[in-house]
């Protein structure tokens, strides 16, 4: 009987010691966290717009998905809280060209091998636009001024993709300034203001401008010209090796599990098939194909980042860095 009742003791023991341990871990882990994009900048941008048309696109795969904006350092910041979050591909972020000229310039704490892309959501061309009651109404007005007097260029902001662009005409011989401004509100007011004189921007981002006839694409940053956009010269056509198309991707942690990545990815490819989507990408001037597969994804980001990186490197040797 003594037997028993020992025995009994230690299977009761060890009963509560599991629930206990599971209780604590239960506490411990909690629900699953819930998803969320972060925008690593301001509300009302391009990228927030991107950000808040595909989250709900998303959320019939992965539930509640919400998105944060934490804007600062050309992206940096936003992209440092998804470092510092669980790889458990729960939290996504919104990867921009504007952030690529900061990675391409100097070393940063955040790198491209700390990231894993899910899709690259939209390439658009970028475009240099003039005010439709300005000067000019053509590249060739531009270059004409720009050989001897100087002209300003409101840009995204110092060694971002714009600057190095900017950068680019000016070891041509072009007599461009670059004045930045962080807010996209801000560069389309200096334009429009008559505080600059050109503005870099990409053409789907400011279209409401342009088909109100208030701003005018003069110059596609790009190879060729677009079927869109016919009347505007590109950049390739005029003998100019500067062609960089804007891009905003999806991407997570880099050592998020490949199970929790292809959940994503899956969620993305039922959500760019939406109308809605499609739509926004033709109001925004952005090629129609998304790349979803991952080889080509991180190609894509290697490719732009080295073009950046050459642009970046002709900068610092013309001011004898």
């Amino acid at each position: 009987m003594r037997r028993r009742r020992c025995l009994l003791s230690c299977v009761c023991a060890t009963v509560f010691l599991w629930v206990a341990i599971t209780t604590i871990a239960a506490q411990e882990i909690g629900p699953p966290r819930p998803f969320e994009i972060i925008v690593p900048w301001g509300q009302g941008g391009s990228a927030d717009k991107l950000a808040r048309k595909i989250a709900p696109l998303m959320e019939p795969a992965l539930g509640p998905l919400r998105v944060t904006n934490i804007a600062g350092a050309s992206g940096q910041k936003g992209l440092a809280q998804l470092k510092a979050a669980p790889a458990d591909g729960r939290t996504l972020a919104i990867l921009t060209g504007d952030t690529f000229g900061v990675l391409a310039s100097r070393p940063t704490d955040v790198r491209l091998d700390n990231l894993t892309a899910v899709a690259i959501l939209m390439r658009q061309p970028s475009a240099l636009l003039v005010n439709e009651n300005g000067r000019f109404k053509t590249w060739d007005d531009v270059v004409a001024a720009a050989k001897t007097t100087p002209v300003r260029v409101a840009i995204a902001g110092p060694r971002s993709a714009d600057e190095l662009t900017i950068n680019y005409f000016v070891r041509q011989g072009l007599r461009l300034v670059s004045v930045p401004h962080t807010k996209p509100g801000e560069r389309h007011r200096a334009l429009l203001g008559g505080y600059a004189e050109l503005l870099y921007e990409q053409v789907g981002d400011v279209r409401s401008f342009v088909d109100n006839a208030q701003m005018r694409p003069v110059l596609l940053l790009a190879s060729q010209r677009d079927s869109r956009l016919k009347d505007v010269p590109a950049a390739g056509e005029l003998g100019y090796d500067v062609a960089l198309p804007h891009f905003r991707a999806l991407v997570v942690r880099a050592t998020t599990h490949a199970a929790a990545l292809a959940t994503l990815r899956a969620a993305v490819a039922e959500a760019v098939k939406a109308s809605d989507y499609i739509q926004f990408l033709e109001e925004q001037y952005s090629d129609a194909d998304v790349i979803l597969t991952p080889e080509a994804a991180s190609a894509f980001l290697r490719d732009e980042l080295a073009r950046l990186r050459t642009l970046a490197a002709a900068q610092d040797a013309m001011v004898g860095r």
